[in-house]
């Protein structure tokens, strides 16, 4: 199965951006006005919880692969995506 991965870099402090996306079930920091909730009541924090992201079309499911507040290096937060309905 394709996996879909992206990369970006953010002229922010990482403790400033951590604090904005820290919570995978939210999505407004994102600035799109999509809407975005864990699925099964998963904490936004929950490694394996799967985030449903509301699209104009077929909406998209993102897992959290890994999730640590350790921002020394880099953002904690993995993400795989999947593109399907269910």
């Amino acid at each position: 199965m394709p996996r879909a991965y992206y990369s970006t870099v953010i002229d922010q402090p990482a403790s400033t951006v951590w604090r904005a996306i820290r919570d995978f079930g939210h999505y407004s920091w994102a600035g799109t006005g999509i809407g975005a909730r864990m699925e099964d009541g998963k904490a936004g924090d929950a490694v394996g919880g799967i985030r449903r992201i509301a699209t104009a079309g077929q909406p998209a499911r993102q897992r959290l692969l890994a999730h640590s507040d350790a921002v020394e290096l880099g953002l904690g937060c993995g993400r795989e995506l999947d593109s399907f309905a269910g």
